[in-house]
């Protein structure tokens, strides 16, 4: 394994918490607060000084959220030639960890409703779109609720014109399981982007595989998006009828055919929820997560004092090398 580097900036890393399409992301100590936080380094920036800063200008709009759902994002900074992200650390990783065996109804209502929460935030507070919405970039807080993370990447990425560091076909930012069809084709982003891509997790949970065929049996996003939806009656019979409607609402071809926003997604599966798990539904929504390990230990490092010198002593010190300075060139005229 790579050794760490030992410091970036004012943050010592502690060790590599995953690695993905658009970086490395570390469990950090921040130094200067004395704070554990995830440090996301951005592979895909480094040693391009010009994209860094473009990027970190159009990412920063991310860091104005405050959401319960939402990871906080703390800082977007640049350290030799790597752009890098501070963010609020959520021990219990990401939701994929729990997918499998497949959560009860209440427990899938708790994370939608979570997902749902944040999309909409987003997109009422500043009109953001995720992109990349999927169970690695959902994860588990200490109570068992979700927080989306990654806002903004996706976005940030795309208008800074770097390719596809996200996808493995084409030069489309997103993650291809997850994508909606307009986004695959270069159609109009807008919620209803992130509705579908919420519905392919929502499937995942409910039915227990993804919707489409995975996207390493496609050669283009088009081919991917054409594949139809396999019906969730039909790969789960046992599902609840009202929940397979909505999941295939949420997963039309066509944006006009789905939910306009996450808001009213929610509306509609609340309503679901509470016809079969009853008002008290959220009493058991929370995942089950275990105990952590002991945190490690982040202390706040005070930098070492720097010695002060007065003003008659820097006259002096000034004085003294005038004097040899001038002593050296008289010993060297001729005499």
């Amino acid at each position: 394994m790579e050794p760490l580097p030992r410091t970036v900036d004012r943050f010592e890393l502690l060790k590599v918490l995953g690695r993905g399409g658009a970086g490395t992301v570390y469990l950090a100590c921040q130094t200067d607060l004395g704070r554990l936080v995830a440090l996301k380094q951005l592979d895909n920036l480094r040693g391009d000084t010009e994209l860094g800063q473009r990027f970190v200008l159009e990412a920063q709009m991310a860091a104005k959220f405050a959401h319960p759902n939402i990871v906080q994002i703390y800082e977007y900074f640049e350290h030799d030639g790597g752009v890098y992200i501070s963010m609020e650390l959520v021990p219990h990783g990401a939701l994929r960890a729990y997918m499998t065996p497949r959560l009860d109804r209440a427990r899938v209502g708790g994370v939608l409703k979570g997902l749902l929460a944040a999309l909409s935030h987003a997109w009422a507070e500043r009109q953001i779109v995720h992109r990349d919405v999927k169970p690695e970039n959902v994860l588990v807080a200490r109570n068992g609720h979700v927080k989306l993370t990654d806002f903004g990447i996706a976005r940030a990425i795309d208008a800074t014109t770097l390719g596809s560091p996200l996808t493995t076909i084409g030069g489309i930012v997103g993650t291809l399981d997850y994508m909606a069809p307009e986004q695959a084709t270069g159609g109009e982003i807008g919620p209803w982007t992130d509705c579908f891509s919420a519905g392919v997790i929502a499937y995942e949970l409910l039915v227990g595989k993804l919707p489409r065929p995975p996207a390493d049996n496609w050669q283009t996003p088009a081919q991917l998006v054409c594949a139809p939806i396999r019906p969730p009656l039909v790969v789960d019979p046992g599902l609840d009828p009202g929940l397979a409607a909505w999941l295939v609402r949420m997963l039309q071809n066509e944006p006009a055919d789905r939910h306009r926003d996450a808001a009213q997604a929610w509306d509609e599966l609340e309503q679901h929820l509470v016809r079969l798990l009853d008002e008290g539904w959220r009493r058991g929504s929370a995942i089950a997560v275990g105990a952590l390990p002991p945190a490690p230990e982040c202390r706040v490092r005070t930098p070492p004092p720097r010695c002060k010198i007065s003003r008659p002593m820097k006259l002096a010190i000034a004085l003294a090398l005038l004097a040899a300075a001038l002593t050296a060139i008289a010993e060297r005229a001729p005499g």
